[in-house]
């Protein structure tokens, strides 16, 4: 997970948690007339009574005096936004709960001394352009209400703004960027990534129906890849400039992010990457069970025609491994299922299963059988979850007290 305690020292851990129905949201520090809090993705800052982020929170601090009093909040003016965040995007935001300090905040805002930093993944594979790997900027003037898909620059008067980024990693299909901005247009950041032909990955405004469609079916990502990470501006009259800072990229985003590294492919067995980790799957297997219950396949055998080998690749380095035997038209025999345990925990054998499955399918094979051993709970709890039902041995098989026989009907 991208940290950002070592970029940012102001960066804090939340103070505490206000819950309202699902919702829940951290408040990152809490001063003179101010809230810093973490908004959720999908959450209205305003505009929705009630159920919006400054309506949850003001309820918040009329249920808890003592959070107010930290604040020198006034009932009265209740809690109101110093600046924008899209419903679509999560991260910080500063909240004033005073008329004077609502308006020392929004002064700073107004003469551009506020940093307001980001992280954003965006489509294509996008380099710093610089060679010193200072990244690059987006200066296209802005009108000031949104523009669309097809008109991302807006209609009417376009005033000038810049975006600054900086490339943080790629995946298969998209770039992680740390994104800068001084000036507050509105969609600023999603508006100038789609015009520079880049647009935010669950952008449903500026993106494509088709992209959104994809995050959704083969990541289940369901959110605007764009968070605010922190922001820099003084927070006491007279005192220097603070940094409230988010530590940790939010998991929904970082899982995408991840699990589009990974590719699925055929593979050769008898490649050095991939013997190595069937050598690794047999070691471990010998730590579980005893030779006469260890039904290994050796490598030859794997690479011969009767097998269907494939490998989990993260970007070029094969990472997981599965294979079925195409025993009979009846059904095919899952083998090799592998992932090591650094990257377990990424749904990769979920992902490979799938693989294996359609590609039976495409054969015109409508079950699916394995053997594997008791000592394996999330293999077995995998099984069970994709549909397989334990069976009495098939095939050369014997009942052996250490193995569990499993079928799928396809």
């Amino acid at each position: 997970m991208y940290s950002y305690a070592d970029n940012y020292p102001g960066a804090v851990r939340h103070m505490l948690t206000i819950e309202h129905n699902a919702v829940k949201i951290p408040v990152l520090e809490t001063g003179l007339g101010r809230l810093f809090v973490n908004k959720p993705a999908g959450l209205s800052v305003h505009n929705n009574s009630g159920e919006d982020l400054c309506s949850i929170v003001n309820a918040y601090l009329d249920e808890n005096p003592q959070v107010r009093k930290r604040t020198v909040g006034d009932a009265q003016f209740g809690v109101n936004p110093v600046h924008r965040l899209d419903k679509a995007t999560s991260g910080v935001i500063l909240l004033a709960v005073t008329r004077e300090m609502f308006r020392f905040y929004s002064e700073q805002f107004a003469s551009r001394n506020v940093k307001k930093r980001y992280v954003a993944v965006v489509h294509g594979i996008l380099e710093n352009a610089r060679e010193d790997g200072g990244g690059g900027a987006w200066s296209w003037p802005l009108s000031k209400k949104a523009g669309g898909r097809s008109n991302p620059g807006g209609s009417g008067k376009r005033l000038f703004c810049e975006t600054h980024y900086r490339v943080l990693g790629h995946s298969a299909h998209y770039t992680m960027l740390r994104v800068e901005i001084h000036s507050g247009r509105t969609h600023q950041i999603r508006r100038h990534a789609k015009l520079a032909g880049h647009p935010v990955v669950g952008d449903a405004r500026y993106g494509s129906t088709r992209a959104i469609n994809y995050v959704r079916d083969n990541f289940k990502f369901n959110r605007l890849a764009l968070h605010a990470c922190s922001l820099t501006l003084r927070t006491i009259p007279g005192n220097a400039p603070q940094t409230i800072a988010i530590e940790n990229v939010p998991q929904t985003i970082m899982s995408m992010f991840e699990n589009d590294k990974i590719s699925i492919a055929m593979v050769d067995p008898r490649t050095p990457e991939i013997s190595r980790m069937i050598a690794d799957l047999d070691v471990y297997q010998a730590t579980l069970y005893p030779p006469e219950s260890n039904h290994l396949v050796d490598v030859a055998k794997l690479a011969g025609a009767e097998y269907y080998f494939i490998g989990a690749f993260d970007l070029e380095r094969p990472v997981a491994i599965a294979s079925f035997k195409r025993v009979s038209k009846a059904y095919v025999e899952i083998k090799r299922l592998y992932v090591p345990k650094e990257y377990r925990g990424r749904k990769l054998a979920k992902r490979l299963m799938t693989a294996l499955e359609k590609k039976a399918i495409s054969e015109g094979v409508a079950e699916a059988r394995l053997e594997t051993g008791i000592h394996q709970h999330e293999a077995i709890a995998l099984y069970e979850k994709r549909g397989y039902e334990k069976i009495e041995p098939f095939g050369s098989y014997k009942k052996d007290p250490l193995s569990v026989f499993m079928r799928k009907k396809l």
